[in-house]
Order: C-alpha cells, then sequence, then structure tokens
C-alpha cells in the first residue's frame, strides 16, 4: 500500500501498482527522502511551499505528490510509459490536485519543452539506467533546472557515479537502494 507521509494529504492511500513493470518507493525511504530534503531546505533558509517539482522516472508519482502534499506549488510529472502516467493522472485526480500538476510522456533525454526551471528535481530510473550525465545535460540545456537546484537520484547501490556541475550533499542506502542528495554548481 502507497500512502502520503505527511503534510496536506497525510495518510491519504495512493492507487495500487497493477501489473506495471514499476519499482515504487517504499514508504520508509520517502519518509527518509523528505526529512533529508526538510533538513537541506531549512538549512537554506528554503521550503517546500517555494519550489517546483520535476518527478523525471515518475512511476507511481509518489515522490512529486509528496512534494505538493507538503506545500510544493507545481509537479512536473515525466515518465516514457503512458500505463504509469495513467497511474499518476489517477492519483492526482483522486487527491484534487490537478492545478498543481502537469504530465509529459517521453523518453528522458529527450525532452520537448523548455524554461522550466525547476527548484527540485527527482530521479528514480530503472536499476539498469546508465545515461545519468545525458539526462542532466539535456535539463541544463533545456533550462528546466534552476541554478540553484536540489537534485534526489535513487539507484541501485551497486552503482556509482559522477554528476557533471553538482555536487553531493548526502548519500544515504536503505537495502538495495542507494539515494544521492546532490545540489547544482
Amino acid at each position: 500500500m502507497m500512502r502520503v507521509i505527511s503534510g496536506r494529504f497525510k495518510g491519504k492511500k495512493l492507487l495500487p501498482v497493477k501489473n506495471l513493470k514499476i519499482r515504487p518507493t517504499l514508504d520508509r525511504s520517502k519518509e527518509m527522502i523528505f526529512n533529508t530534503l526538510t533538513s537541506i531546505l531549512f538549512k537554506k533558509k528554503l521550503a517546500f511551499e517555494n519550489l517546483t517539482v520535476l518527478d523525471t522516472f515518475c512511476g507511481t508519482g509518489a515522490l512529486g505528490i509528496e512534494a505538493i502534499s507538503r506545500g510544493a506549488k507545481k509537479a512536473f510529472f515525466i515518465d516514457c510509459s503512458t500505463d504509469a502516467l495513467d497511474l499518476v493522472k489517477r492519483n492526482i485526480n483522486f487527491l484534487e490536485i490537478d492545478i498543481y500538476s502537469k504530465f509529459l510522456n517521453c523518453e528522458l533525454p529527450e525532452l520537448n519543452f523548455k524554461n522550466l526551471n525547476a527548484n527540485l528535481f527527482f530521479m528514480d530510473p530503472p536499476y539498469d539506467f546508465d545515461n545519468y550525465n545525458e539526462v542532466f545535460s539535456s535539463l541544463a540545456k533545456n533550462n528546466l533546472i534552476a541554478h540553484d537546484a536540489l537534485a534526489v537520484i535513487e539507484l541501485s547501490k551497486k552503482k556509482s557515479f559522477k554528476i557533471n556541475n553538482y555536487s553531493l550533499i548526502k548519500k544515504k542506502i536503505i537495502s538495495n537502494s542507494c539515494f544521492l542528495f546532490l545540489e547544482k554548481t
């Protein structure tokens, strides 16, 4: 069962994943992500209320939905799976937060919109994904990420890589997953 952890929709259950090749972020991982982000934002004198969120490889949309629940002003959900985006849309409609949400069905790094300037960027690709720098380059080229953006990437704990123009703020491991908290430099 997926649910919203905190904020306006705390405790609301999200529609389950059925027959989709999606690896939903576990509640304990989601809680760690948002506790860590809250701490980072506090140190930067920022709050969720000021953020535009980009949830790439969004799958269930749980991270973007959680950010909206905590006050993010807008979330953009991107996935190449129409079925995944349909699930996100149903959850968005269920929570009645359509006005805070936009959807884009596309392969990353092939993006066809520009100048979003998101302050917070989630990236939770399949564990066999390897094109991290291509995605980050595409996001920068299209001005989708603000100059001071934060990024949270979930990947297999067996993987390692370095993203150009980003510095590591924190690294956390839960089970087989590694979570990187990055800051654009």
